[in-house]
């Protein structure tokens, strides 16, 4: 709980002043409400005074003036704590994105992109209501209490003791329900995290939805989750509502028993009348933040909640750890698996004692069955994850050394399906290289035999092409993925099953692409066709992630009959094709 709140603290450092000026004017308001019924006192006692005219108007002009102060301290503090809640809220947003971008891709294996979505949108929203709350009326509240009740002892002390009897009753149902409220609140964000992921997924598979038919299937996935989430948020309801009644039924109580032992106390001779009104005003400020800081301890255990959530993505350890302790003045494009070892589970290995080499602007493709592990080699390479044994060196220097982001910018990869964001082609070709000129955009996408179907378009270069570019043919966008790598001018170029998912004719139109790309460049490529192999340097095969074999082609089609049964069956089909 200390540790959560220093967490939540740490945000407000740098708005320090924002936060005084909200305390200050917190502190005027405070001072003007608890001014405010003896202010109401000194009317009365006025009033019942003959012959009191100029008094009388004094005593309303000291109450207006305490009210109008007031009012104008509230709107400060509430601006002030307003805006430094919305500041916090926005940097620790950013905090978690810039976490987010530095996570390694084996975290996003193991997560659900929609608790990301929802921690990003619901926990933040919550977290933002509790700080709102916190910010601006915990210190109040409380500095109220305080005073209010050193005030009600100057009164009547006998009164007093009387109203403060009923406060533990308060505390107590307010703890109680707010370990509840705190739970169901944990809860129900987790359901929304899983009911974002189904929304994630339905919106980007609903190709596959409808052509299979499985919009019912679908339905009753989200209406599960969503019924699940409604059960929760009622839940919740009936916890927070609950509370509410009691302590208001508490509070009524307490004001009829104020009132009633008042009257006697007035009767008595104890308290005047004027006294009696003030002493009533001054239990309802005892009530209200009480009641105020029951209300509050239950939002902030929901914010508590969903900060928790946060923390889980801040304090996520990147597996991939970026310490450089070597340079490379210039790249030469040498690489080297020296026995690697990996695998994503710790229990079944994908890749064991993996060793080859290939050598500056050599083309090595890896083939294989399915599951051999060519797209995890490939992925060791940009250090998207650490091998668990053994090393990966570019020009004779472990790529653990250097630093990621100097290693990531020596390797363009072209996958097999490219992602294209919801921008322009312009855009989407200059990702990572925005400083790029309009002549150098253009030139790559020549090369990658783009620039014909761009200029074709409405708005060529300016076409937007929609969320993954969905307004374009599969060989549309492998080609704006080719151009990207011809813009970043790489000396490693990875190709991931670059053409496996394009029919003959499409395969053809980008091939004198890719081999334009190859061209003095250090390439792995993972085949799944011939065409992408059969002009490799050497070819690894890759059995159960150790290497069967390496050679050219003539040697493997004569020397390995793994390799040549699958050439026969798998590469051959495509060739007569």
């Amino acid at each position: 709980m200390k540790r959560t709140l220093r967490g939540i603290l740490s945000y407000l450092a740098p708005y320090k002043a924002l936060f005084v000026v909200g305390q200050i004017a917190m502190l005027v308001g405070t001072a003007a409400g608890l001014a405010f019924p003896w202010m109401v006192r000194n009317v009365f006692d006025v009033l019942f005074q003959p012959q009191r005219m100029n008094a009388l108007l004094i005593a309303i002009g000291g109450l207006a003036a305490v009210s109008v102060a007031g009012e104008f301290a509230n709107f400060i503090k509430n601006r002030a704590l307003g805006h430094l809640g919305q500041k916090m809220i926005r940097d620790l947003r950013a905090n978690i994105y810039e976490r987010l971008l530095h996570l390694s891709l084996d975290y996003y294996d193991n997560q659900n992109s929609g608790d990301i979505t929802s921690s990003m949108t619901n926990d933040m929203a919550m977290l933002q209501q509790g700080l709102s709350s916190g910010l601006t009326y915990i210190l109040q509240q409380a500095l109220s209490l305080m005073a209010v009740v050193a005030l009600l002892f100057s009164m009547d002390a006998v009164l007093t003791l009387i109203v403060l009897a009923t406060l533990p009753i308060i505390l107590v149902i307010s703890q109680k329900m707010g370990a509840k409220v705190k739970a169901i609140a944990k809860s129900t964000q987790e359901r929304l995290g899983y009911l974002m992921n189904i929304l994630n997924q339905s919106i980007s598979g609903m190709s596959v939805i409808q052509a299979f038919v499985l919009e019912n299937y679908a339905r009753g996935l989200f209406r599960d989750e969503n019924d699940r989430i409604l059960d929760k948020s009622i839940a919740n309801i009936k916890v927070t509502t609950t509370a509410g009644l009691l302590i208001g039924l508490l509070n009524a109580l307490f004001l009829l028993v104020v009132i009633g032992i008042g009257a006697l106390r007035v009767a008595g001779g104890y308290l005047t009348p004027a006294d009696l009104i003030a002493f009533i005003l001054y239990a309802e400020m005892v009530a209200g933040p009480v009641a105020a800081l029951s209300g509050i301890y239950i939002e902030i255990n929901k914010a508590l909640a969903a900060y928790q959530r946060i923390v889980a993505i801040l304090e996520t350890p990147a597996e991939v750890v970026n310490r450089p302790t070597r340079a490379l003045e210039r790249v030469q494009g040498h690489v080297e698996f020296r026995d690697v070892t990996f695998s994503y589970d710790e229990e079944k290995p994908i890749l064991k004692n993996i060793s080859f080499s290939i050598a500056p602007g050599e083309t090595v493709a890896l083939v294989g069955p399915s599951g051999a592990g060519k797209s995890t080699l490939a992925k060791l390479l940009p250090r998207f994850y650490d091998p668990d044994g053994g090393a990966i060196l570019l020009d004779g220097v472990d790529i653990r050394d250097l630093d990621v982001h100097f290693l990531r910018q020596q390797i363009a990869i072209v996958p097999q399906e490219t992602y294209l964001f919801g921008m322009s082609i312009r855009d989407n070709i200059a990702c990572g290289q925005p400083e790029a000129s309009t002549e150098a955009i253009e030139r790559a996408a020549r090369l990658a035999n783009a620039d014909g179907f761009i200029r074709e378009l409405d708005h060529g270069y300016g076409t937007e092409i929609g969320e993954r570019g969905a307004r374009l043919s599969g060989g549309q966008r492998q080609r704006l993925a080719i151009a990207r790598a011809f813009l970043k001018d790489p000396r490693i170029l990875i190709l991931d099953e670059a053409t496996s998912a394009l029919d003959t004719h499409a395969e053809r139109q980008i091939q004198s692409a890719l081999d334009t790309l190859r061209h003095d460049r250090t390439t792995l490529i993972i085949a799944h066709r011939l065409s992408t192999i059969k002009n490799a340097d050497k070819i690894v095969v890759l059995k159960d992630g150790g290497i069967l074999a390496i050679g050219t082609h003539a040697d493997l089609v004569e020397t390995c009959p793994f390799y040549r049964d699958l050439y026969q069956k798998q590469f051959a089909l495509h060739e007569v094709g």
